[in-house]
């Protein structure tokens, strides 16, 4: 369950950027809020909204989370001679500043807050800290700046492992991986980055997308899924390619989906031929929909309202909001410029966060929340943020 996310010098954001999940103030205890028990944290929010205008940091804000995961999950296998691909702020007069992560997130009863910083050619800073719920204390499990290592030796029984993992991996990573820990403290923080953090960048339209949707959910709740708002698919199958295909084109795998006719008759047709633009979003989509709603997972998506109806956008978002339809208490995440989602119900005010270049060069995240005078937390915010109050809009220049 995502607390917070921390970072600083990536891309367009130049200045540290604080993400959360939990509300500004506690009063009240609206139906999208998941309760915690945490004396610090007392509840966060089952869904969150980044608007702004195009080229404000939305995308780079969703990018920042794949960098994250992507060096937490494969930076095991870096040797010494390895980089890390990885864009940091350019537009200042110093270009040479670290990048730094830090995420907060709860797993049961404990509350675990990892972090590391590095440049491209080795990890300066990483540390992981937990604090469980029945203390609301905080304490270490390893810290690592640069060659110093401490750590909790009921956790972490061997000091050769701290010394030997080398520059360009990290401490969790190599734990995990290399070395086989199994302690819940170590393996369980590596699976909630690595596995429960779902990101969909983009929504991107393609075979895998399709393909990923259809083998990772059952197909009846797939179709289930779809037919509630209404793009009536009677059935969905992968075309098996004859061994002459796979030959000539390993990636020419089809799907193809059933509808009825007038006449009460089924046919069968190409879906990345046939199906309409917001079809196959739609179908791409809904399978990490399920996937995070029936796992509890933090799921993330860029652009979520691309190519889909408002009410079919609506509905997503209400999917996660609703405890009754997200037992689990999984989270969704998502960019968008779908304003019709600040109506006060959907998304209330500590929900919308906005990103601005109000200086022309770096990004600035900020929350409604941040608003001191906006004291409802259920008010519509639609037409204050189309007149320009909140910022965050673009700066049209007509001629």
């Amino acid at each position: 369950m995502l607390v917070e996310f921390t970072f600083e010098n990536f891309k367009s954001f130049k200045d540290k950027t604080t993400f959360s999940m939990e509300p500004v103030s506690h009063n009240g205890k609206p139906v999208n809020e998941i309760e915690t028990n945490f004396k610090d944290v007392k509840s966060v929010f089952r869904t969150a909204a980044i608007f702004g205008a195009n080229a404000s940091g939305k995308s780079n804000f969703i990018e920042a989370f794949m960098v994250f995961k992507k060096i937490v999950k494969k930076s095991f296998s870096n040797s010494i001679d390895s980089t890390f691909e990885i864009d940091n702020y350019m537009l200042g007069s110093k270009t040479s500043r670290d990048i730094h992560f830090e995420i907060k997130f709860i797993i049961k009863n404990n509350l675990y807050r990892y972090g590391f910083s590095l440049d491209n050619k080795k990890v300066k800073k990483e540390y992981l800290y937990i604090t469980p719920q029945k203390t609301n204390k905080e304490k270490e499990i390893f810290n690592r700046n640069n060659k110093q290592y401490s750590y909790d030796t009921e956790i972490i029984s061997n000091e050769n492992w701290a010394k030997e993992t080398i520059a360009t991996r990290l401490f969790l990573s190599e734990l995990v991986n290399n070395r086989n820990v199994t302690n819940y403290h170590i393996f369980y923080p590596f699976l909630e980055i690595t596995g429960s953090l779902q990101l969909k960048f983009n929504t991107i339209i393609d075979n895998k997308d399709t393909l990923f949707s259809y083998i990772m959910n059952k197909k009846d709740t797939l179709i289930n899924f779809m037919n509630k708002v209404d793009f009536n698919i009677k059935n969905i199958r992968i075309k098996r390619p004859s061994l002459k295909s796979v030959l000539l084109d390993p990636n020419g795998i089809e799907i193809m989906s059933t509808h009825k006719t007038e006449n009460g008759k089924e046919i069968e047709v190409k879906f990345n031929t046939f199906e309409s633009e917001g079809t196959k979003v739609a179908f791409a989509l809904s399978g990490q929909v399920i996937s995070a709603l029936s796992s509890g997972a933090t799921l993330i998506v860029d652009e979520l309202d691309r190519s889909l109806h408002p009410l079919l956008v609506k509905h997503i978002v209400n999917l996660f909001n609703n405890p009754e339809t997200n037992p689990l208490n999984a989270q969704l995440i998502f960019t968008s410029h779908a304003h019709y989602l600040m109506d006060g119900e959907t998304l209330s005010r500590d929900q919308i966060w906005l990103t601005s270049k109000e200086n022309g060069f770096s990004s600035q995240l900020y929350s409604l929340g941040d608003f001191k005078e906006l004291t409802r937390k259920k008010d519509n915010f639609y037409n204050e943020y189309m007149y320009g109050i909140f910022g965050a809009v673009p700066n049209i220049k007509e001629d």
